[in-house]
């Protein structure tokens, strides 16, 4: 074998060893990443219970208040309360949803001298709609204004999170199950509050619903019944899903 042979020979060795050493150091500097790198939980892998999981994302502030409260939710589809299926929620008032131009449409009036008080109606969350010919309602819009953005801070309903709008309610003076009345879900009001343990119960209806609880001379000056009502989703026997809450 002569001079120059060896030598090819040697160098072909040399680049085999480099080669070998260099990729046996990146298997290394590989098995250190994967050590490293922090763990990523499987999403179904989750310690919540479902149900909870899927209220997260799909349901108002007022469902999750309910089902956190009770572990039900009357009249919903997938959470039902199973004790008693007429158990309704209670109003401790009533006021009015008038009509006036939409730019006013969220101005609360209070006359201290007779606790009257009245809320203006036009292009509502779920859409325009006449509070003198129309029966309906207005449920809690959560903890930001009535225009919120954001779904997750939606009460009942709020302009984001609109999924309410439209769902049937029967709503009746406590303990007088013969004014029952049937309404759909027109609007969002906020009440002044951000509680829901307090938004979450109240309602007010349009001047159409308000005038066939045969309101008395006072009640129809001030606008305002000031006697509790009881009032629920219309889907308590869970044959209309279409007016279970989220």
């Amino acid at each position: 074998m002569n001079f120059l042979a060896v030598k090819s020979y040697l160098f072909i060795l040399v680049v085999l060893i480099l080669a070998i050493f260099i990729a046996s150091d990146d298997a290394d500097d590989t098995a250190l990443a994967a050590e490293d790198a922090p763990a990523v939980e499987d999403p179904s892998a989750t310690n919540l219970p479902s149900t909870v999981a899927a209220s997260a994302a799909n349901h108002t502030l007022c469902y999750d208040y309910f089902l956190q409260k009770d572990g039900c939710v009357q009249s919903s589809v997938d959470m039902p309360c199973t004790g008693d299926p007429n158990a309704p929620i209670t109003a401790d008032y009533a006021g009015i949803m008038g009509d006036v131009p939409e730019n006013q449409r969220f101005r609360r009036r209070y006359d201290t001298t007779n606790g009257s008080v009245s809320i203006h109606g036009g292009g509502g969350i779920c859409g325009p709609y006449d509070p003198s010919t129309v029966s309906g309602v207005c449920l809690w819009s959560g903890t930001s204004w009535v225009n919120g953005a954001d779904p997750q801070t939606a009460g009942w309903l709020n302009w984001a999170g609109n999924g309410n709008c439209g769902k049937q309610i029967f709503i009746q003076r406590q303990n007088q199950p013969e004014t029952v009345q049937v309404a759909k879900v027109l609007d969002g009001c906020n009440f002044y509050t951000t509680d829901p343990a307090v938004g979450c119960f109240q309602i007010w209806m349009t001047k159409s619903l308000f005038d066939k609880f045969n309101p008395t001379a006072e009640e129809d000056r001030s606008l305002l019944i000031a006697s509790p009502f009881t009032w629920n989703f219309d889907n308590l026997d869970g044959q209309t899903p279409e007016n279970a809450p989220l």
